[in-house]
């Protein structure tokens, strides 16, 4: 299976890809020998090069084609676990062993369910391997660990981006509820020359749909002179945050070839950059409004004189226009000056804008209907392929903001075809309208083909029987021998009245 229009994956198989793809590229950055980088990721050394060799045929040498289950389920006592634990955490560098078999004398006396030493090992390694190693070593080795993160640096605009999203500390008046919220905004930088790309604002905590809005409008090139930054860049960096690891942002990243940087859980400095920008933002245009959220002794003036909602973008969008003239301490120069010196060493520049806009859309499930799937009050799409499909569960890839006219279709991870509009289309009700009358046909000749069928071998058919008399099997002396061949007719292919 290859990542094409085609075909679709599921979340469980996009992560794998991803975390593969990016595992190699680290390998191919580092310039150790398979044996060695093997050694420092904790993989055996032939199980990293099944994975190098698997992934030369693309995503689907790295799809996992074993169950994709999570494995047997741990039955132990909760107290047991929680005294394991503690047994762990007391006893620093103790062995589970230890732990199991001093547990053993004290579930005899509290008659707690004693556990098997593999129902136990499943239970502590389902803990996060951060809290297996807190527990193990202790905080000391875990923040020495940690505790220095090495921050992602590129030489070239487009190399790397930087994706995060936080909630704006200032007061907006919603035009159409009439009350006070506090917005979100999600920012995107460019590691190189520190050019912010875009800062999509939304009303409320942002999805997914808010997170693809945020990355076409950065891929692409705006309609707007003071703001000529635009590409695909080779890697993003993200946080761990759900939004950012869910499955359609994957497939976003997967379907443009872009690879997804690690970021370690709960090291947020290792996102640095954005994180940067967004208290800029903060010090440099959100203090200085009369709304904002966060000033001393000033709640309650602050919403009493809300920013309207509509304007909430556009101030954003000024002042993006100032920081990028402005000189960046890091740089020595701006970050407009900095885009533009290193325009010849960009990458990404030549895009496909048709192709951007499909792979930045997101799946819904939907069940078929006999009027197609309704995606908004009045609009349905269908088309005739579907007559098979009513009351099965489809995946349809839509526009993030809505309003499709088209969508393609899937069933079981292939692509079915292209839906449309019904509404409004008389040529193509029409075809769905005789599809559905084919597929009525077909099946009632299938019916009476399975009924001249049974005629045949039992010597009766259903309608000959009366109301709850069951169907008798013939006599031994007429019963189709065991090992000869079923007589199943082909079906009828002339016209049959349903």
């Amino acid at each position: 299976m290859n990542i094409n229009a085609d075909n679709i994956l599921s979340d469980r198989q996009l992560t794998r890809v991803i975390n593969i793809r990016t595992l190699i590229a680290s390998f191919q950055q580092s310039g150790l020998s398979i044996r060695a980088f093997a050694r420092e990721q904790n993989l055996p050394p032939s199980t990293f090069s099944r994975i190098l060799r698997n992934a030369r045929t693309g995503p689907a040498g790295m799809i996992d084609k074993r169950s994709l289950t999570s494995g047997r389920k741990s039955e132990i006592d909760d107290r047991c676990l929680t005294w394991a634990l503690a047994f762990l955490a007391a006893r620093r560098k103790a062995t589970l062993s230890a732990a199991w078999r001093d547990l053993k004398l004290v579930a005899v006396a509290n008659k707690w369910k004693y556990p098997t030493y593999a129902q136990l090992n499943r239970a502590v390694g389902k803990l996060p391997a951060d809290a297996r190693e807190l527990l193990i070593y202790g905080s000391r080795h875990l923040f020495e660990k940690w505790g220095i993160v090495q921050r992602k640096e590129s030489e070239n605009p487009n190399d790397l981006w930087q994706i995060d999203a936080t909630q704006l500390g200032v007061w907006n008046l919603d035009m159409e509820s009439g009350k006070q919220i506090q917005p979100w905004a999600i920012g995107i930088i460019d590691a190189c020359t520190r050019v912010t790309l875009g800062i999509h604002v939304t009303r409320h905590a942002p999805t997914t749909a808010d997170v693809l809005l945020a990355l076409r409008r950065a891929f692409l090139p705006k309609q707007d002179e003071r703001f000529p930054f635009f590409g695909m860049p080779k890697g993003i960096q993200t946080d761990n945050g759900p939004i950012f690891k869910s499955g359609d942002c994957l497939d976003t990243f997967l379907r443009l070839g872009i690879n997804v940087v690690e970021t370690p859980k709960d090291c947020p400095s290792s996102n640095g950059k954005i994180e940067r920008f967004f208290r800029t933002v903060e010090d440099q245009l959100l203090r200085q409004l009369s709304s904002y959220a966060h000033q001393h002794r000033g709640l309650a003036a602050a919403k009493a004189n809300p920013i309207p909602w509509p304007m909430m973008q556009k101030l954003v969008d000024r002042f993006l226009y100032d920081y990028h003239l402005r000189n960046h301490s890091s740089l020595g120069k701006s970050p407009w000056e900095a885009w533009h010196d290193g325009l010849d060493s960009a990458h990404g520049l030549s895009l496909d804008v048709p192709a951007v806009i499909d792979a930045c859309k997101i799946r819904i499930e939907e069940t078929v209907s006999r009027d197609g799937i309704e995606i908004a009050p009045g609009r349905h799409l269908s088309a005739p392929e579907l007559a098979g499909l009513v009351g099965e569960t489809v995946t349809l890839r839509l526009l993030p903001e809505g309003g499709d006219n088209e969508a393609d279709c899937y069933y079981l991870g292939e692509k079915v075809t292209r839906l449309s509009i019904v509404e409004r289309d008389g040529e193509l009700a029409d075809s769905i309208k005789a599809a559905r009358l084919d597929r009525a046909r077909e099946l009632a000749r299938l019916r009476k083909s399975l009924l001249k069928t049974a005629n045949r071998m039992l010597g009766q058919t259903p309608q000959n029987l009366s109301p709850g008399e069951p169907m008798q099997l013939p006599p031994p002396e007429t019963s189709v021998e065991d090992d000869a061949p079923l007589d199943v007719p082909e079906l009828d292919t002339e016209d049959d009245d349903a």
